[in-house]
């Protein structure tokens, strides 16, 4: 097997990439597939309707975002997509400006939409603090469980920062702890440490439940200069 790189180019390959995303971040799990998905439930019916929504969401982004570029990795014998990823190119401005707190629409309304969206405007809030200008952003990274340690997120990175290059932009990223060490063999260092804070006053015991789905979690913002 020798992994292949794709940009997308239709919404009909939305599909498959963002089920092997799914795999990809829930083994093993990491609270940010709950937060950005939705998927917080073991009921096989409830996470099915999560894929689906998160599938057609991304979708749309994409297809209202001139910055953003899909890529996707298949195994060149027999075109299964093994992992991907999207990268966004700001070469202009400032892409926080004006924006203000967001909500997690796609949680249930009520108490699980605040609690998301309380920790989700958490996690956007280091972004408009490091990514105040110009830059390439790897947004999203993986690979199946299956193919890893195959070079299939190398593929991905590389992609974007020889883009990145071309155009003259900084890069940034948000690492995990598991992929923190990868990153830094790219060129990125470490600018900022970030932590999931919880209320500091419990409202109710709903709360408390599903605040244990965030928590604790940290994350590295990432940053690397231009040719480094």
């Amino acid at each position: 097997m020798s992994p292949k790189l794709l940009e997308v180019q239709h919404d009909s390959e939305f599909a498959e990439l963002i089920e092997v995303y799914r795999a990809g971040f829930t083994d093993p799990g990491t609270k940010l597939w709950p937060l950005f998905s939705g998927d917080y439930r073991p009921d096989p019916e409830l996470q099915h309707a999560a894929l689906e929504e998160t599938t057609q969401r991304l979708r749309s982004y994409h297809r209202s975002d001139p910055t953003s570029h899909w890529l996707k990795v298949v195994d060149d014998s027999t075109g299964q997509v093994i992992g991907g990823g999207r990268w966004c190119f700001y070469e202009t401005g400032n892409p926080y400006d004006g924006h203000g707190t967001r909500e997690a629409t796609w949680w249930p309304e009520g108490r699980p939409r605040e609690v998301a969206s309380f920790f989700m405007n958490q996690f956007w809030a280091t972004r408009a603090r490091h990514m105040d200008r110009p830059h390439a952003f790897l947004n999203i990274l993986f690979t199946h469980p299956e193919h890893r340690r195959k070079g299939v997120g190398a593929l991905v990175i590389k992609w974007g920062l020889e883009r990145a290059d071309r155009l003259g932009l900084e890069s940034f990223v948000e690492a995990t702890k598991e992929g923190k060490t990868s990153y830094e063999s790219f060129g990125f260092e470490v600018i900022d440490i970030n932590e999931f804070h919880g209320q500091n006053e419990k409202l109710d015991k709903d709360w408390t439940e599903l605040e244990s789905n965030f928590l604790p979690f940290t994350w590295w913002s990432m940053t690397r200069s231009i040719g480094k």
